[in-house]
């Protein structure tokens, strides 16, 4: 009996501590996470403003949009960022964050709200993102945080469809084409110095018209020290204007097998 009574006597300390111990827990266990509250859009891309290129504008409004992903950071030829685009118009998402291609990959739909958001233009693509930072070079400033993004951009189903880019030629790029996913056919590199062998930086593309375009990838692109190939190539990527420069057009490429030969 002695026996019992002590078991019982443990049992019920147990539980009591048990208890203070659920009571206590400031972190959930197995509780969900409450759903961001689907947000149909109220606006497309193309009718966002569009701040002259290097300014930016903050967002009163409720403007949602909603887009197809079509930039993928794998490679890092995008860091932090991903692009969407809707009914021929783009625009860019500066995150800010690492592995936006497992929550957001190429091909989803996502929703994008805007209110609380800055918007500017950076090399003609319309980004949202937050206020620069006093003396920045850039129009906005990344939103940083998973939390922040999730509060803003929102997938919308865990499918994902074929993304195709829209074949172009060099005279056929508009101003309203930057931030789309292009496809550019028969060119050849048409380096501007000896250096321009690989594809880090700017690089410049002929086609047999005799126009130009220009690649570009970051540094810190997986294939930023890859060689350009040789030969007649296509390329995609998305479209960038770059008003400074005389307004010559720029792809912004992937990763290297955006560039096809």
């Amino acid at each position: 009996m002695d026996f019992l009574r002590q078991y019982g006597r443990f049992a019920a300390s147990m539980a009591a501590a048990a208890a203070l111990l659920a009571a206590c827990h400031d972190g959930p266990f197995d509780e969900t996470p409450p759903e961001t509250p689907f947000a149909p859009a109220t606006t497309t891309i193309a009718d966002l403003p569009h701040p002259a290129d290097g300014s930016s504008v903050y967002v009163t409004g409720d403007l949602v949009v909603s887009g197809i992903v079509t930039t993928s950071d794998r490679s890092f030829g995008f860091y932090r960022t991903l692009c969407i685009e809707s009914d021929g118009a783009g625009m860019e998402v500066m995150a800010g964050i690492d592995r936006l291609h497992v929550d957001y990959p190429v091909g989803c739909r996502v929703t994008l709200l805007l209110e609380g958001l800055t918007v500017g233009t950076y090399r003609g693509v319309l980004q949202a993102g937050t206020r620069p930072d006093a003396g920045s070079f850039f129009p906005t400033g990344f939103l940083v945080s998973p939390a922040a993004v999730a509060a803003h951009l929102i997938r919308l189903s865990e499918t994902v469809q074929l993304v195709v880019p829209t074949c172009r030629s060099i005279r056929e790029l508009t101003a309203e084409a930057c931030g789309t996913l292009v496809r550019i056919d028969g060119l050849i590199h048409a380096p501007e110095n000896e250096t321009d062998r690989n594809w880090a930086g700017i690089r410049r593309f002929r086609d047999a018209s005799g126009a130009f375009v220009y690649s570009y990838v970051r540094a810190g692109a997986d294939f930023a020290d890859a060689e350009i190939p040789a030969g007649r190539c296509s390329l995609v990527g998305i479209l960038q204007r770059e008003e400074q420069a005389g307004g010559r057009y720029l792809i912004k490429l992937r990763d290297e097998t955006d560039c096809i030969h």
